[in-house]
């Protein structure tokens, strides 16, 4: 009996790992982004201080006009030399309540800046460091899913595969009928979207994709509450199409194009070079998706290699959370 409660505790125990991995890893990466945003926060004082160091060298020029204006006024007129004298010193006097000022600020300001560089180089290394830090712990997340030990997690797994092999059979239908090319399909040319921020882009494969493999991507979506997003992304983290309400019309205005105009994005980042030189039939990781440019959210998000006509186009990414 006492063997059993042990075995039993041990199993709770082991069972716990997933999740507590899972809350190290979400920590992580919520973290990295604070941290970004305070470098992104700094980089704007050291811009205000800038506009400062410009608004006290205005300044020293407006004082260096005053006197010579001074030296010039009591030149122009002898009758007036008594007042001018008088005007003079009362400037002079007055250039002095300024000069003594002007220097306390640029003291000030030298010191601000050499302070603000130098926190901003600090929370750069910390800024790397958690990168580094989120890179392992999204590593050791994949690993405990691989190994059976998340069963919430490798349910996430199976919807993504499967949604997978429809959008494989489907695709490989339409290149036997004809309704696309394989080289529209590997289409690598992409076209930039005038007049788009964040930049769009487009292939031959564009509108078969926007027509044909949107509706699974809404369908994956709208199945399972816990799924963020749903998206295929090729081998250089192009997305030729997203779900519906992220492929809006843009607009002009940066945040809202940021957050609901992503069909045609290149997004590219650490996470999905590794994704995409793995040969592993799925990869886990979490990550900051972006939200409307100033605001991200932290996800869960498989990665299941998109192979069609024996060839690898890219990934089938499925995005997801238990919160």
């Amino acid at each position: 009996m006492q063997q059993l409660a042990i075995d039993t505790a041990n199993a709770h125990a082991l069972g716990m790992i997933p999740e507590s991995c899972g809350a190290v890893t979400v920590g992580c990466t919520d973290v990295a982004g604070v941290v970004e945003a305070v470098i992104a926060s700094s980089k704007t004082l050291r811009s205000e201080h800038e506009a400062l160091a410009e608004t006290v060298r205005a300044l020293e020029a407006d004082q260096t006009k005053v006197a010579e204006a001074s030296d010039e006024a009591r030149l122009l007129s002898e009758r007036a030399i008594d007042r001018l004298a008088e005007g003079t010193a009362l400037i002079q006097s007055s250039l002095a309540q300024i000069s003594g000022h002007v220097d306390k600020v640029q003291r000030v300001l030298t010191s601000f800046d050499a302070a603000a560089r130098s926190n901003e180089d600090r929370l750069h290394g910390a800024h790397r460091k958690m990168e580094e830090l989120e890179f392992t712990a999204s590593e050791m997340f994949d690993r405990i899913v691989q190994a059976g030990l998340s069963p919430e997690d490798s349910a996430m797994v199976e919807q993504a595969q499967a949604m997978t092999r429809e959008l494989v059979a489907h695709t490989e239908a339409a290149l036997a009928a004809g309704g696309i090319t394989t080289s529209a399909l590997f289409d690598k040319d992409y076209i930039p979207v005038p007049g788009t921020n964040p930049q769009l882009f487009r292939t031959r494969l564009t509108d078969w994709a926007n027509a044909e493999w949107r509706p699974f991507l809404d369908r994956a979506k709208a199945g399972d509450s816990r799924v963020l997003a749903a998206a295929c992304t090729d081998m250089n983290g192009f997305l030729p199409t997203h779900l519906t309400e992220r492929s809006r019309t843009p607009t002009g205005d940066v945040n809202h194009d940021t957050q609901f105009c992503r069909n045609g994005r290149i997004m590219l980042g650490a996470i999905d070079r590794k994704a995409k030189a793995s040969s592993a039939p799925y990869m886990m990781a979490v990550y900051r998706q972006e939200g409307d440019g100033e605001s991200y959210f932290v996800v869960r998000n498989v990665y299941v290699p998109l192979v069609i006509g024996g060839r690898r186009w890219g990934d089938f990414e499925l995005a997801y959370s238990f919160d």
